[in-house]
């Protein structure tokens, strides 16, 4: 339960400040109309008092997995450009798998309207190490015990073989124009890279990448801070250290230096929450 103090302390801000439309992409094995996510919309739009909606990828829980990413992206595109609630300034909530549909969005969709602040709620920005550890049963069971050159040949039917990144053998992400390849601009050529996705990440004025402590579903949690294995497939590479920073593959380094990224970190596990989280990261990123 919410204090009356809280719920007038928000109500107040809210008459003082611009806060935008938030469009909400869920993650995988999920869908808008299920407990958790619907929740937290429900929840942002009471507290917030803008429009608050979850876009949905097909029918939700099965498409989440079973349709390729780059068909959920164009699908989430087109709902966005014909949604009247986002073709002015809108900010975007990723969750999870949605936390890379959201930078799609950002990124590449031929919006009308721009996306002003972004919020990556254990998102795998660097991809999986492994096949990611989904909770829905023995189907689910089955793909996370998937060999990893077998996941591969379900590249176009398993979602997350899009954003996998083996941490022992890279070979298949290094030679293939994967998905996550192309959203974060990873071309060993500079010529290769598309300046207009480095424009227009860093047309953002504000991101903040939460990542969970006990994640045990993004392997390695640190992606969801741009981070990921080293070509031994053990160590993390610190942020700082990468060629996706020093070289700004998107403008990630840019907005660091410009003091428009907010690292956070959660107590729980893979997108839980304490309510003073909630009341303390989430709500205020999107008041203006």
């Amino acid at each position: 339960m919410y204090s009356e103090k809280l719920i007038l302390f928000l109500a107040l801000i809210s008459l003082s400040f611009s806060i935008y439309p938030i469009a909400v992409f869920h993650g995988i094995a999920d869908g808008c109309g299920m407990k958790n996510t619907s929740m937290l919309v429900n929840d942002l739009k009471r507290d917030l008092g803008v429009h608050v909606e979850c876009i949905e990828v097909g029918n939700g829980f099965w498409d989440s997995m079973m349709k390729p990413i780059d068909q959920q992206v164009e699908i989430a595109c087109e709902s966005i450009k014909s949604n009247p609630n986002f073709q002015d300034k809108f900010s975007i909530l990723g969750i999870s798998q949605g936390t890379l549909i959201g930078r799609y969005i950002i990124e590449k969709c031929d919006i009308k309207g721009q996306v002003i602040k972004y919020m990556s709620f254990d998102g795998p920005q660097m991809g999986v190490g492994f096949v990611p550890k989904i909770n829905c049963g023995t189907f689910c069971d089955w793909i996370l015990n998937l060999t990893v050159p077998m996941a591969y040949k379900f590249k176009d039917t398993i979602a997350p073989m899009e954003y996998l990144k083996y941490r022992y053998d890279r070979s298949y992400y290094d030679e293939h124009d994967v998905f996550l390849k192309m959203l974060n601009n990873d071309y060993e050529k500079y010529e290769d890279r598309d300046p207009e996705i480095y424009r227009r990440f860093t047309s953002l004025e504000k991101i903040k990448l939460i990542k969970s402590r006990e994640d045990t579903v993004i392997v390695p949690r640190e992606s969801c801070w741009f981070e990921f294995f080293d070509r031994d497939g053990k160590t993390v590479i610190p942020l700082k250290e990468s060629d996706f920073y020093i070289q700004d593959y998107i403008g990630l380094r840019k907005m660091i230096e410009e003091g428009k990224v907010i690292f956070t970190e959660f107590a729980e596990e893979h997108v839980l929450y304490h309510i003073k989280e909630y009341q303390e990261e989430i709500v205020p990123f999107f008041l203006d």
